[in-house]
């Protein structure tokens, strides 16, 4: 017998179809299952004896989900042993860890949501009142519950009960709200089948004609709890950072998920704190990151950096090595769903949702910055800024949201270097002036040329060495050439900045020619050729500015 899992066109859904697929083969492999796995571009189908063995199966997928998602304990969990524990076959007391959920699942399980097998200290004979007594006095304990004082006969769990293939009552079917089938097995749509759905009492509160919420059949609700094991997070503080692959193709979603997704090399568990599954290396980019472009961009150069140092060597014979190493993960449509979530009290709310699907463009961009050999984790914690009570400035993330975007990124970029520059703060301002041309040249060419670039930075340049020189070094000097940069930096129009640069012509004896420059300016726009300008200026002021070169000083966090 075959059962099919259709796809439901749906990130959440879909992605829940990927991560059944890879419990599955686990399960399968780890109790040698007599079942057979196989997917293709439209779904995920199922082949065992009868339906009864493909509902073992599944419930034996769901057991290992909740084993790992919804059901674990901490390292100080396991140290502290709290929960006191009794064995109705041995009549022994012991002790066992506390659970709790990851932190995804943790946003919709609440205290209601745990379930055991337990006696009520009220209901227990006086043998067994005495013997508990003892134990919790000896061992300095408490039984479960809180104030209801239940001893435990199995550990807590908190999944919700799925009835897994279920018999169907052909008179009573419904229209799920996901996939659309007929069933008469339908519960009602809620939070724990979708992380941005509302709760029933939520939904009606807030929506007046709200009366019936809509329902979703057993199947749809099974796929949700899946999604979990194709989920990538990391915690920081109160905010959840969560980053899934999605494909509307089933098989290239899989594929990818092996590549670059949820089991690849990036995935891992932290079996101590359960606070993030990716971005264990401290030197990851994805460890770094703390805005929701921040990782996104993270995602993309640590990938491609995975997937360059997993690549033997490859013999191209002329072909695209690009196409070699990343041609299967960009030949199909794939996004990249990156969601920020926000302790409220004891819910949630949803900061940001990003649906990147513009995949190859920034794998591209990616390698070609590799083959400028342009130090991209250098450039990312120089992005970094902090505000005066320590915490995180945005600069960072709204520059890597312009990448992205394809957006200019000449006037953050000048203003960022202009601020740690004069902060004293240590930047390595020519890497960040390739960065920035090199970035320039592939989305505005078209607008200014790497010889009209050149001009400008070289102007810059000139202006802070020759003051510089005239001042016979004295570092003295920097002060004055800062308030020159800053007046020039504020100038509007062309002609304002040509008067400017004759008055440090006069101070500095700085050699323009008027003739050359009026021309350029008269070909590319003012802003970008000022905006060059001032990087060049910086670039010779930093190096001038030696006791700034503190190393240290340009680590991130």
């Amino acid at each position: 017998m075959e059962y099919r899992i259709e796809v439901r066109n749906h990130w959440w859904f879909d992605g829940g179809i990927a991560g059944l697929y890879f419990v599955a083969d686990r399960i399968k492999k780890e109790e040698n299952y007599n079942i057979d796995l196989s997917f293709d571009s439209d779904g995920l189908t199922i082949g065992a004896e009868d339906e009864e063995k493909i509902r073992e199966f599944l419930e034996s997928c769901y057991s290992l989900l909740a084993s790992l998602y919804w059901n674990v304990s901490t390292k100080s969990q396991k140290d502290k042993l709290e929960l006191v524990m009794y064995d109705e076959e041995t009549k022994e007391f012991s002790l066992a860890p506390r659970r709790q959920p990851t932190p995804v699942v943790g946003k919709f399980v609440k205290g209601t949501s745990w379930k055991a097998h337990y006696i009520e200290y009220e209901d227990m004979d006086d043998i067994l009142k005495g013997k508990t007594d003892d134990f919790t006095k000896e061992n300095k304990r408490s039984l479960w519950g809180g104030k209801k004082n239940r001893l435990l006969f199995s550990l807590p769990e908190c999944q919700p009960d799925v009835k897994i293939l279920p018999k169907e009552n052909i008179k009573k079917q419904l229209t799920c709200s996901v996939c659309g089938k007929l069933t008469s097995n339908l519960s009602e749509i809620s939070q724990p089948s979708f992380l941005l759905f509302a709760s029933k009492s939520a939904a009606q509160s807030f929506h007046t004609q709200g009366n019936k919420a809509a329902k979703i059949c057993w199947e749809c609700e099974l796929l949700s709890k899946f999604t979990m094991d194709t989920i990538n997070y990391k915690k920081d503080g109160s905010t959840l950072s969560i980053l899934l692959l999605n494909s509307p193709n089933l098989e290239h979603n899989i594929n990818n998920q092996k590549k670059i997704g949820s089991s690849s090399v990036l995935r891992s568990i932290d079996n101590d704190y359960f606070y993030k599954n990716i971005g264990f290396e401290k030197d990851s980019l994805i460890n770094k990151s703390r805005m929701s472009y921040e990782l996104l961009w993270a995602y993309f150069v640590d990938t491609y950096s995975v997937l360059k140092s997993n690549t033997v060597s490859i013999e191209t014979d002329g072909n695209d090595i690009f196409a070699e190493l990343l041609g299967d993960i960009i030949s199909n449509p794939i996004e990249i769903v990156v969601i920020a979530l926000d302790e409220m009290g004891q819910t949630f709310i949803t900061k940001e949702l990003i649906f990147y699907n513009d995949v190859s463009y920034a794998y591209r961009l990616i390698d070609c910055f590799f083959h400028k050999s342009l130090d991209l984790k250098n450039i990312y914690n120089a992005l970094f800024e902090k505000d005066n009570k320590n915490n995180p400035k945005p600069s960072r993330n709204n520059i890597l949201r312009k990448i992205l975007n394809k957006h200019c990124i000449l006037t953050d970029i000048e203003s960022l270097t202009l601020r740690k520059v004069y902060d004293n703060k240590f930047i390595n301002v020519s890497n960040m002036l390739d960065f920035l041309i090199e970035y320039y040249l592939i989305i505005k060419e078209d607008i200014m040329n790497r010889e009209q670039i050149d001009v400008a930075v070289k102007l810059g340049k000139q202006i802070v060495n020759q003051a510089y020189r005239v001042a016979g070094e004295d570092k003295n000097i920097l002060k004055k050439i800062k308030g020159d940069l800053f007046t020039l930096r504020k100038t509007r129009t062309v002609t304002d900045f040509i008067i400017q640069l004759n008055t440090l012509q006069f101070r500095y004896g700085i050699s323009v020619s008027n003739s050359i420059l009026e021309g350029i300016l008269n070909e590319v726009p003012f802003e970008d050729f000022k905006g060059y300008c001032i990087m060049g200026a910086l670039n010779s002021y930093n190096f001038f500015n030696s006791n700034v070169k503190d190393k240290g000083e340009n680590e991130d966090e």
